[in-house]
């Protein structure tokens, strides 16, 4: 029955968490279905992480820290469909990590789940919503906050063996006016999560075949690599024999950004695809360069 479903165009949603009791963790919260349970831990110490928890019926399982907002444990989404027409489901694990002040952005960190595999891809979606997917396409969104307005930024991908492709439709825009702000705050107190994909199907929306490919850039090989789910560490060497490294999550200096060179096409803020390492390690790639010698966080990668 449930295999069934999952190819049905439409996603499963899982039930809304519930709030249980679990011993040595602050608050949990569970959400289910067909014997799928996923769950969301918030520690009690300040030094621990989060977690979020897949059980399968199997009694497989997958885990991997997520942030907290506002000590809310109830704020996740769990879609189930088939993204890479395999026959088997994977779980679209959305937690709401943050939330912005201003025009209230809500960052969102959306792990795959493998429908074959114990692992996840992961990487953060902004005003994140259900309607991201559709069929087997991914839009994922984020806000580019640039003199002189702010723009929603989708793009499309595709889920295949554990990791996202870029695939042939194009960017869209849409800038803040007033009208579009009026539109994302209607029913924001009521619903959590948002319709990206109904914002940028409006007509003030515009496409672009592909991102900017910065003409300051200088070659670099990956000579170290380290998958700490959900962030990736990345440690590149020039080939003037400078050495970066560069983070998903950085505490210091720029963000890591990855970018597919051939389709000139950015991937998702923070994505950390399961396969990381063989995708990575060794790959000959290109460093955007800013102010003579800095990388700025953007790494485009040779197929």
């Amino acid at each position: 029955m449930l295999l069934a479903l999952l190819l049905a165009a439409a996603p499963i949603s899982f039930p809304p968490p519930i709030e249980t009791e679990v011993p040595s963790w602050r608050a949990a919260a569970c959400s289910a279905s067909e014997g799928t349970q996923v769950c969301k831990f918030a520690t009690r110490g300040e030094r621990e992480n989060d977690m979020m928890v897949v059980e399968r019926p199997d009694g497989s399982r997958v885990e991997w820290p997520v942030a907290t907002w506002l000590n809310s444990v109830t704020d996740f989404v769990v879609l189930a469909t088939d993204l890479d027409g395999d026959g088997r489901g994977e779980l679209i694990v959305a937690n709401r990590a943050s939330e912005s002040d201003g025009v209230t952005v809500r960052s969102w960190q959306i792990a795959i789940v493998d429908g074959t595999r114990d692992a996840a891809t992961h990487f953060v979606s902004q005003d994140w919503g259900p309607d991201f997917i559709s069929g087997q396409s991914l839009l994922v969104t984020e806000w580019e906050v640039s003199l002189p307005k702010a723009t929603f930024v989708g793009r499309e991908y595709l889920y295949r063996q554990g990791h996202l492709e870029p695939s042939k439709e194009p960017v869209r825009r849409r800038e803040m006016t007033t009208a579009f702000e009026a539109e994302r705050k209607a029913g924001e107190v009521a619903q959590l999560t948002r319709a990206p994909r109904r914002f940028l199907s409006h007509p003030s929306t515009v496409k672009h075949a592909a991102d900017d490919l910065a003409p300051l850039r200088q070659d670099a090989t990956v000579r170290g690599l380290t998958l700490d789910e959900p962030w990736l560490d990345l440690h590149l060497e020039r080939v003037n024999g400078l050495l970066d490294s560069l983070s998903t999550l950085p505490e210091d200096g720029p963000m890591l950004r990855l970018g597919d060179a051939k389709t000139r096409r950015l991937y998702p803020i923070a994505y950390a695809p399961e396969d990381s390492e063989d995708w990575l390690l060794g790959k000959k790639v290109s460093v955007v360069i800013v102010d003579g010698d800095k990388a700025n966080g953007i790494v485009w990668v040779t197929k």
